[in-house]
């Protein structure tokens, strides 16, 4: 599993540019607390622009088409989320962020992302995030707004079809895949199999090399990080990452419960204001047969 940003790792970077006055300022920092609390299998997010997965990549049709597959694994769960980085004169900064997160049986998910104070003017702050793919919606809201932003999947428009003429056909040829020469500063590292807080999980360690000189560093640059993924929960369990440039990271799933959560945690709070977003279509154009 390639190594992501963390957390608090986003929220370190920005912390200048995210201090928070009001409702309007948590607003900005919703889509650094989903990223934080969700994981890499289990969280997609929905903006009024169209459809964007917590790994990247997936597109508005996506959605449309049936985004699914984490149905059938319920859990309830902590995600802690600590980074530590230490000063050259061996001053520690630590910014610890903290997640509520669940899944139900048909892959509908939560995440209550409670954020550093050291990060929001020392507000307590809950970012709240639920995606729910069988009714093809996803919401947000704050512990300081009353207000639901509830973001509907966009539909793709009807394919257009363009007649493919039988007669003087021109194939293009495909050219021969070319294997990827071994790259000698990134290592992937088996560990094997071991149980974490009562979940079977697959690890693997990824070790990257900075080269001298490639970043301005007249030295070389070690990364390392450490990934333990749960086939059976469809999400990461324990991350541990180590990047002399921004610290030592730690991000954990822990209080594991794989009965079925509480329903209302997938709807919107009662007493809260429902703003609807319109999504944006988009027409999904189908490639002609060779």
């Amino acid at each position: 599993m390639p190594a992501k940003y963390t957390g608090a790792t986003l929220f370190s970077e920005r912390k200048d540019a995210m201090k928070v006055t009001g409702p309007v300022r948590i607003s900005v920092l919703a889509a650094f607390a989903i990223a934080a609390a969700s994981s890499l299998h289990a969280q997609v997010i929905v903006s009024s622009q169209g459809v964007v997965g917590a790994g990247g990549g997936v597109g508005a049709s996506g959605v449309a088409l049936g985004l699914r597959g984490l149905e059938g694994a319920p859990y309830s769960a902590t995600r802690t989320t600590t980074r530590v980085q230490t000063l050259a004169d061996g001053t520690t900064i630590t910014h610890t962020t903290t997640a509520k997160e669940a899944r139900d049986s048909e892959g509908r998910t939560y995440h209550a992302t409670e954020l550093d104070t050291a990060l929001t003017g020392r507000q307590h702050v809950t970012i709240y995030n639920v995606f729910d793919p069988v009714n093809g919606i996803q919401m947000n809201w704050t512990s300081n707004s009353q207000t639901v932003t509830l973001n509907h999947f966009p539909q793709p428009q009807p394919a257009h079809h363009v007649p493919v003429q039988q007669n003087n056909q021109v194939t293009t040829p495909v050219p021969p895949r070319v294997q990827p020469k071994p790259n000698p500063d990134f290592h992937i590292e088996d560990l094997g199999t071991q149980n974490i807080n009562g979940v079977l999980a697959h690890g693997r360690r990824i070790t990257r090399i900075i080269p001298a000189g490639s970043e301005g560093n007249d030295q070389q640059i070690t990364v390392t990080t450490e990934s333990w993924t749960s086939s059976e929960l469809h999400t990461e369990i324990l991350q541990i990452t180590d990047d002399p440039r921004s610290g030592n990271s730690r991000m954990e799933l822990s209080d594991i419960d794989r009965s079925e959560p509480d329903p209302s945690l997938f709807q919107a709070p009662a007493g809260y204001t429902v703003q609807e977003m319109q999504p944006v279509q988009r027409n999904v154009e189908d490639t002609n047969p060779q």
